[in-house]
């Protein structure tokens, strides 16, 4: 059985792309799988996945010093055949593992470059430098590692010089879960993922200013303590709940209670063309979306759901009321996005790409190792 590991010092162990879609999808496929990230659990093992934790820092620059080191250590420890990294400052460490004459996949979960102008921890006037040297690594990696794995096709462009697969972040048909057993609706809006100001968290919270009666639902973690501050001050945080981060399950249990799905992404170059895994989590629901009218996604939502200005946070209001006036009407988009889910927009089609990428960087690997064990001596040898 081949060992994988699968290294992240960003995301959670237990992200949703990488814990519940990628580690265990290859686990049943026969893959021997650990996960590394930031922690302080002993070793365990979850639905066959063995989790192992590497010294976590709170602050960026720990987390790129100590628990870095901590990271080198525990990948050689865990001596896998193939590495599949998940976040950009682990490239480096990727071309150290290269050198040890291991498999090393490189995730692009989104567009760097892009990513990196409207990262508002790097100085203005250095974004530009930062995404020209971005732009230069991406093609290293390319060139050099063994497989990308991206999430959308636009990112796949970035590594069109090397071996590349598109694998979305698709909701999982194993894991949908039926509004029908739901104890009824308790959230007007429901937004589950990362909290920060240009995914649109103050625009929601603004366009609950008005509400009556009506809850948000807020799954996930703030950004920063500012922003969290800045943001119960609103008037709409009355007619807030914030969960928090949660587990999978618990997530897929308050989008069953939930009226309607918020993805307000602002309009970014990166995120004009991403597909964030929240809207098929929706979709997965049974639930409508209501999203950011980006050209990318006007086919992709279509008749499951409303497209909005994200910058409006009354346009984001009249959309929340008009499924709360017509349950009916969300209930049918809602079952439209369900079906889209089942007839195939699912994330175990997307794995077989996933698949092909693994099983054929180990059949490379086997048959080059054949070659290192041919006896020079045997009238078969290549060297004969």
């Amino acid at each position: 059985m081949h060992r994988v590991a699968h290294l992240t010092t960003v995301h959670d162990p237990l992200d949703t792309r990488i814990f519940h879609k990628e580690a265990r999808s290859l686990c049943e496929h026969g893959y021997d799988v650990t996960i590394a990230g930031q922690g302080t659990k002993p070793p365990y093992i979850r639905d066959g996945v063995r989790i192992v934790s590497v010294r976590p820092s709170s602050s960026r620059a720990g987390r790129m010093t100590i628990t870095m080191l901590s990271m080198v250590a525990t990948a050689l420890a865990i001596d896998a055949q193939i590495y599949h990294l998940h976040d950009p400052e682990l490239i480096p460490l990727g071309f150290l593992l290269k050198f040890a004459g291991k498999s090393v996949i490189y995730d692009a979960h989104e567009d760097l470059p892009h990513d990196v102008e409207v990262k508002e921890w790097i100085p203005a006037l250095v974004r530009p430098h930062v995404a020209r040297l971005t732009k230069f690594l991406l093609r290293q990696v390319a060139a050099h590692f063994d497989g990308v794995v991206a999430s959308v096709d636009a990112v796949a462009e970035r590594f069109r010089n090397g071996r590349v697969v598109v694998v979305r972040n698709l909701a999982s048909v194993t894991a949908m879960h039926a509004t029908a057993n739901s104890p009824g609706v308790t959230f007007a809006a429901t937004y589950c993922g990362s909290i920060t100001r240009i995914r649109g968290i103050r625009e929601m919270v603004e366009a609950f200013a008005g509400a009556h009666g009506s809850k948000l639902a807020l799954a996930g973690d703030f950004e920063d303590a500012a922003l969290e501050s800045e943001v119960r001050a609103l008037p709409g945080w009355t007619h807030v709940e914030h969960f928090g981060r949660l587990p999978h399950e618990r997530v897929a249990q308050i989008l069953a209670q939930s009226r309607a799905g918020l993805c307000v992404l602002h309009p970014t170059k990166a995120f004009h063309d991403s597909l964030p895994v929240k809207i098929f989590e929706y979709f997965a629901a049974g639930i409508p979306v209501i999203a950011s009218d980006f050209p990318l996604w006007r086919e992709l939502v279509g008749d499951c759901g409303m497209l909005v200005d994200p910058n409006d946070p009354r346009a984001i209001a009249e959309a929340i009321a008009y499924f709360e006036a017509h349950p009916a009407q969300a209930k049918e988009m809602g079952e439209r996005g369900r079906r889209r889910v089942l007839d195939g927009l699912n994330w175990e089609a997307e794995a077989r790409r996933l698949f092909e990428l693994y099983d054929g960087l180990c059949s490379e690997k086997r048959f080059a190792n054949s070659l290192l064990n041919v006896d020079p001596r045997s009238p078969k040898s290549p060297n004969k």
